[in-house]
């Protein structure tokens, strides 16, 4: 194999100007172009790759060798089909873009889902669960995790669109639920990105999203700030009829944190995990059958998470996303 020629060097042929890209092999025996730009390689390594290119490309019919090297025109970005090749075609490429560059390893598995490249394909999908899991206990632990690609944990809007174009669906809800986490003037305006940037959500998964986010927050407040879960004889606290305690919850309800949670405008923390104190006057008994209340509500939230925003359930995903890291 020989070496990888110098890159952008610009050539001009009978059929236009065009750019040599990396990687360009000069031994190489088929030419991929992209827009403006050529990249020579080897074409049984990409037929041995992707079952795609292996149909497209035609059978030799004996030991007779081509006079001229084929040039195939792709409907892709040539960004995108640069980061693709050098991930199949340099060593150590892909490992490194992975720990890196989010960018480059979009355009990887972009190419590698139209390609039918499994490797690839598989191998990001799992990293991108890591950070967009379909489990609260998984969702819990991300902060936690060191997740591939670097900075795919701040890039929701990026995942999302990403989790339509290659059809993963198991990475929405996660996806669009840390989208809710942003103020409503956020969500509007755009959602700030790790290198200083906004990003706007579709019109469509702007109105997903908000919509979502009202479920959500109507669903959290009904299950722990209703009547019936801040007095003794309600169903939270069967356990602990304490009737000196209700007048105690009602007054920490007053505080203004406490409102802010139970009816303010743009509250929205309902997966987060340390449980609130009822405060002063509530005997222990009490404050645990409230704790286990906000537990089971979490839970209750992200098991509904998907129909929020319009998925079918996790049950559904989670099978989805198992045929995804299983095929062959």
């Amino acid at each position: 194999m020989s070496a990888i020629g110098s890159n952008h060097s610009t050539r001009s042929t009978t059929d236009g100007v065009y750019e040599r890209g990396e990687p360009w092999f000069d031994d190489g025996n088929v030419i991929l172009q992209a827009e403006s730009t050529r990249f020579r390689v080897y074409r049984g390594a990409l037929a041995l790759n992707s079952p795609v290119f292996a149909g497209s490309f035609p059978r030799n019919r004996g030991p007779q060798v081509p006079s001229s090297t084929a040039v195939y025109r792709l409907q892709v970005q040539a960004i995108d089909l640069q980061h693709f090749l050098k991930a199949i075609f340099v060593p150590g490429y892909y490992q490194r873009k992975l720990k890196t560059d989010y960018d480059a390893t979009i355009s990887i598995i972009r190419l590698s889902t139209k390609y039918q490249v499994e490797y690839f394909r598989q191998d990001i999908v799992a990293n991108l669960v890591i950070a967009y899991p379909s489990t609260l206990a998984a969702w819990d632990k991300r902060s936690k995790v060191e997740a591939y690609p670097s900075t795919v944990a701040q890039r929701a809007v990026d995942v999302l669109r990403l989790a339509r174009e290659i059809n993963v669906r198991a990475l929405i809800p996660a996806a669009l639920y840390q989208c809710c986490e942003n103020p409503l003037e956020v969500i509007l305006d755009g959602i700030h990105q790790p290198d200083g940037g906004t990003t706007r959500l579709s019109p469509e998964d702007e109105e997903i999203c908000i919509l979502g986010r009202e479920r959500i927050v109507e669903a959290f407040r009904a299950r722990l700030f209703s009547e019936s879960q801040l007095v003794s004889s309600g169903p939270g606290f069967l356990a602990s009829r304490h009737v000196p305690c209700d007048s105690a919850r009602l007054r920490w309800l007053y505080k203004d944190e406490v409102w802010e949670m139970a009816f303010g405008y743009d509250w929205f923390k309902p997966l987060h995990t340390e449980c609130p104190i009822l405060g002063p006057g509530v005997c222990p008994s009490c404050q645990n059958a409230f704790a286990a209340t906000f537990h089971r509500t979490r839970s209750f939230i992200w098991e509904n998470l998907p129909g929020y925003f319009g998925l079918p359930e996790w049950s559904i995903l989670r099978i989805e996303l198992d045929h995804i890291l299983k095929e062959k």
